[in-house]
């Protein structure tokens, strides 16, 4: 745990003491946590994180994979049921004083609802899985340098280096919602979208509870 991360203080500290877009939509002790995506364009967005404070999901440890692919798995069902079909993305791998094109040093993969009207490309791609715990199974190779990861319509995933361009799918999804300038999180905080995602998921699916 890294006391100067939000997402560590959001997965140890209790709900009353965090800001709303702090409170985990879920979270399972010693497993993780899910968080409202800040700069929700469309609604229907979520983080999904892990315990361990690591830069990547390249580097959860071993042990913890398949609690971690649970927790994706209920986010992932959850979004689905409530907003549309989910495309999964990761800006992997954020060292200390080397942004990378992510922008927090905690690994998180990004959910979000909105598969049918956006499709990642990566220009460069180097390797291909069948799913999320395929690339887990095999991720030695990742853990040690940033890479690019998402999902297509089918499921596959697809990774490629780092192009080291910040929030780059971001900017992707950005685009093809038709809202091109408005990929920054940190400028476009899409505050009722947010809450639009968590007051649908805790009123039909019982998420915002400590488990």
């Amino acid at each position: 745990m890294d006391p100067r991360c939000f997402i560590c203080t959001a997965a140890s500290e209790a709900s009353s003491s965090l800001p709303w877009y702090d409170v985990p939509v879920h979270r399972v002790d010693g497993v993780g946590l899910t968080l409202l995506g800040v700069g929700a364009i469309v609604p229907g967005y979520l983080l999904v994180c892990p315990q361990a404070h690591v830069p990547s999901l390249a580097a959860i440890p071993p042990d913890a994979i398949a609690s971690f692919l649970a927790l994706v798995a209920t986010a992932t069902a959850a979004l689905e049921r409530q907003f549309g079909t989910v495309v999964l993305f990761e800006h992997g791998g954020c060292a200390p004083g080397d942004r990378a094109s992510s922008c927090v040093e905690h690994a998180h993969l990004h959910l979000w609802a909105a598969a049918d009207r956006v499709t990642l490309r990566l220009a460069d791609c180097t390797a291909h899985f069948a799913d999320l715990a395929g690339f887990l199974a095999d991720a030695g190779s990742y853990r040690s340098e940033p890479y690019l990861l998402h999902s297509d319509q089918a499921g596959t995933i697809h990774v490629g280096q780092d192009v080291h361009r910040r929030q780059f799918f971001r900017r992707h999804v950005a685009a093809q919602l038709g809202r091109p300038d408005e990929w920054d999180y940190a400028g476009f905080g899409f505050e009722q979208h947010m809450l639009d995602t968590r007051d649908r998921l805790r009123a039909v699916e019982g998420h915002g509870r400590d488990r």
